[in-house]
């Protein structure tokens, strides 16, 4: 049973937005729906005619009461008229209490319908949060249709948003479901849309070849620490080179190993090497020669070879 509160009719036909945002306060879930659906109702959209007007009307008298009212003329204006900050309220309404999945659908679509930086972002967070309600689901593309085409343009070329976002932002845009837009809007959909794809296949193709490059260098270092373990007369200069890029692959916070550890294991196995083949001295130089390679890790080197032969470290 509804519980006594506010007129959404009269608050809606009087435009009255602060009652309206106090509404979605209210304990009863239904006002809150009524109210939510009020402040997207008031938002008509851009251009809007006659019909959008009598639609306007016919909505206003299907919330709570039977009373029915008259509304401003469509010539007032509409649009524009809730502010950003109602996007707040209406992200909050739907979030206190018992998850009511008509007052979600129904305060999404006006915070859609508000749009504008508040709207947007708004809309994003709850789909997203939404998305993790696994016993939720919501026809996401929808409300991001409700958006308008401007928003999730703007949201597509943003590079500094979540790909996956912006992925299901290019499908809202290519399928459209429903959406009441022109066909000059449809074609610059299309556009954001085609290039939206080629720079997502291109950053791809490069990520592919960026990993195929990683892959390759990685084979020719493990080739070339293979062959100078194999080598009869392993060089200080090679040692110097590999120790360098094992370095650079460091586990650690900071870079270093520690030599009872695990990962310290090719460091060491690199001065075994260096002390079977010149002893001490080729150990030397090739801690020379890393030194100057990788200054910062010259004494953690020694460290490491502790014990090595005759290093001490």
């Amino acid at each position: 049973m509804r519980l006594l509160g506010p007129n959404i009719q009269k608050l809606m036909a009087a435009q009255d937005v602060d009652g309206l945002r106090a509404a979605l306060r209210h304990p009863d879930t239904e006002i809150r729906r009524d109210a939510a659906r009020a402040l997207g109702w008031i938002e008509s959209p851009p251009g809007a005619t006659e019909r959008h007007h009598r639609q306007y009307h016919w909505r206003a008298n299907r919330l709570g009461t039977r009373t029915r009212v008259e509304l401003p003329p469509i010539a007032s204006g509409r649009q524009g008229v809730v502010p950003q900050e109602a996007v707040a309220d209406l992200e909050a309404c739907w979030r206190e209490g018992e998850l009511s999945k008509l007052l979600v659908q129904d305060a999404l679509e006006a915070m859609a319908s508000i749009g504008g930086p508040a709207g947007v972002e708004a809309v994003i967070r709850s789909i997203a949060e939404l998305g993790r309600r696994q016993k939720f689901q919501i026809d996401k593309y929808e409300y991001f249709c409700k958006l308008g085409v401007d928003e999730l343009i703007g949201i597509l070329h943003d590079e500094a948003r979540p790909l996956d976002l912006r992925a299901s932002v290019c499908t809202a845009l290519t399928y459209h479901p429903q959406a009441p837009w022109t066909a000059e809007e449809v074609a610059r959909a299309s556009t954001a849309v085609a290039d939206f794809r080629r720079r997502r296949d291109e950053q791809a193709a490069r990520e592919q070849e960026e990993k195929e490059a990683r892959a390759s260098a990685a084979a020719a270092r493990e080739e070339r620490l293979r062959l100078f373990l194999a080598s009869a007369a392993p060089s200080a200069e090679e040692a110097a080179d590999i120790l360098a890029w094992a370095y650079d692959l460091s586990p650690y916070p900071g870079g270093g190993f520690v030599k009872v550890e695990t990962p310290a294991r090719l460091v060491r196995l690199i001065g075994q090497r260096l002390d079977e083949s010149g002893g001490f001295p080729l150990m030397i130089d090739a801690h020379a020669r890393f030194s100057v390679l990788r200054p910062a890790m010259a004494r953690n080197l020694e460290m490491v070879w502790d014990g090595i032969g005759a290093w001490n470290g």
